[in-house]
């Protein structure tokens, strides 16, 4: 089942429902949640390898419960990844059996719509609760496509910036991931 394909088998109000129970801080956004809906449901889906996934994950090392994230995974294994190299210890080969995860927030609507739903998910969630933990990451960046294409462009300028960068500036400029990774087990007393 696509993303399309889910949404047009829920009704706003269900939908509304879930969002209200699920994202309780969202109420006064559920008229923009209305909007997204309908408009996604007028789109036409560009289909793509890409599924669908709702699971729940933590943060290593954090004593808070799992909550339920919106993830993607397209068969790309995580050796296959450029930076699995840089992983240190946490680059283990079982690890790098396991499939990538990645964000979906800053993907196009028509792109959402063609993906399909993990089956697992349908099976732990509801289908209108699967549709808002959706709508509320494909939100994350702002309510409309253009407000996500800002953020994008955004973040592919800054990219290209760095890329651009000698390495005398990228030394005088940026932070090693090293020494951020470093700072954060520190800060969260996370061990390798």
């Amino acid at each position: 089942m696509t993303f399309a394909e889910l949404i047009s088998s829920t009704s706003w109000a269900e939908v509304k429902a879930a969002l209200a129970w699920l994202f309780p801080d969202e109420e006064g956004r559920l008229s923009d949640y209305r909007k997204v809906f309908w408009e996604l449901r007028r789109m036409k889906p560009k289909l793509e390898p890409m599924r669908i996934a709702i699971e729940r994950r933590s943060m290593p090392g954090l004593d808070e419960a799992p909550v339920p994230e919106v993830i993607g995974r397209n068969g790309t294994l995580n050796r296959e990844l450029d930076d699995f190299k840089h992983l240190g210890n946490r680059a283990t080969p079982e690890y790098g059996a396991e499939e990538a995860v990645w964000s979906l927030s800053l993907q196009p609507w028509c792109t959402w719509l063609g993906m399909s739903i993990e089956p697992g998910t349908l099976t732990e969630y509801s289908p209108a609760q699967a549709v808002a933990y959706c709508l509320n990451d494909m939100t994350f960046h702002g309510f409309s496509e253009a407000e996500i294409r800002k953020v994008r462009e955004e973040l592919q300028r800054r990219v290209a910036e760095i890329d651009a960068m000698s390495e005398e500036e990228r030394v005088e400029e940026l932070i090693p991931a090293e020494k951020v990774f470093a700072d954060l087990k520190a800060k969260y007393g996370i061990d390798d």
